[in-house]
Parts: C-alpha cells; structure tokens; sequence
C-alpha cells in the first residue's frame, strides 16, 4: 500500500498526523484473503477495526477530541 505510506509523507511534511481507519469486509474463503490484507494495513499503520461501525466511531471519536482539545 504505497498510497498510505505517501500520505504520511505528505502529512508530515506539513507538520501534520495522519490516522487512517479501515475495516475489511470479507471472510477467510474469500480470494483477496482477508486476513492477509488486514496484516499489510496494520503493518502500515492503519488501525483495522472489526466493523465498518465500530471504524465510523473511532474516527468520529478521535475528530471530536481533537475539536475539544483546540
């Protein structure tokens, strides 16, 4: 996932933090094996969670403490 890795880059470049949120929909049958593409994004730093739900509140949870925190 070269992408992600130049995104940080970027960020960084600019004083800036990047967090990437994901979830991956699939099972363990499925040709893109999920578990495999869950390893190459933790591996690059994307937190993986088990849910599209569960990603939607953590980044709704990390925008809101950054807003509180200005």
């Amino acid at each position: 996932f070269p992408y992600i890795q130049k995104a940080g880059k970027i960020a960084a470049k600019d004083g800036r933090h990047i967090c990437i949120i994901s979830s991956v929909c699939g099972t363990e049958e499925d040709p893109q094996n999920i578990i495999g593409q869950e390893k190459k994004l933790k591996e690059e730093g994307v937190i993986v969670m088990p849910s599209n739900a569960q990603a939607v509140r953590l980044a709704a949870a990390i925008v809101l403490s950054r807003r509180n925190s200005q």
